[in-house]
């Protein structure tokens, strides 16, 4: 509408893809994967037993096309509820949102490498400070680049959360 805002929750079309194995490099370049939809996910990389690592990576789509074809989008306004894990090493300075048009369904194939990571336009950023160990709490990203210009007003607007770690 002009003038005004519109708000936008994940569709079912959402989950995660976790990746692991013994090995560090192969667990990153994506290894023994699984994919999940769910509402609810995991995102990061940890290690259990000191032997098998895991990568996470959530992947979440929002049905855009409600914003009529014509209309200019001016700002983006992202918040994700997170927490994290008790008890694990949190590496991390930020978590980020790359803009990644996966599949309509989320398969294994959807699984970005780590080192291909960067390749996929970061759309915003939330200090992994911001995430409280436990219970969850609404965390505000900053948009990085020009998150308006690249939301999707034909169809879904589709990201994959990951962290800062795991690209680099």
């Amino acid at each position: 509408k002009a003038g005004g805002s519109l708000a936008f929750s994940q569709s079912a079309n959402s989950g995660y893809i976790q990746s692991s194995d013994t090995t560090y490099a192969t667990a990153r370049s994506g290894s023994g994967l699984a994919a999940y939809t769910l509402s609810a996910g995991f995102l990061g990389q940890y290690s259990t037993d000191g032997v098998i690592k895991f990568f996470h990576e959530r992947l979440v789509d929002f049905d855009t096309s409600a914003i009529p074809d014509t209309a200019t989008v001016l700002s983006v306004a992202l918040t994700a509820t997170m927490s994290a894990a008790a008890g694990v090493v949190h590496d991390s300075t930020t978590v980020q949102a790359r803009l990644w048009d996966y599949s309509t369904s989320i398969t294994t194939g959807d699984f970005v490498a780590g080192a291909s990571l960067s390749g996929k336009t970061l759309l915003a950023t939330a200090p992994t400070s911001s995430v409280p160990i436990g219970s969850g709490a609404t965390v505000l990203f900053t948009s990085a680049t020009d998150f308006a210009a690249n939301i999707n007003k034909t169809g879904s607007t589709r990201l994959l959360f990951c962290t800062d770690t795991q690209v680099s």
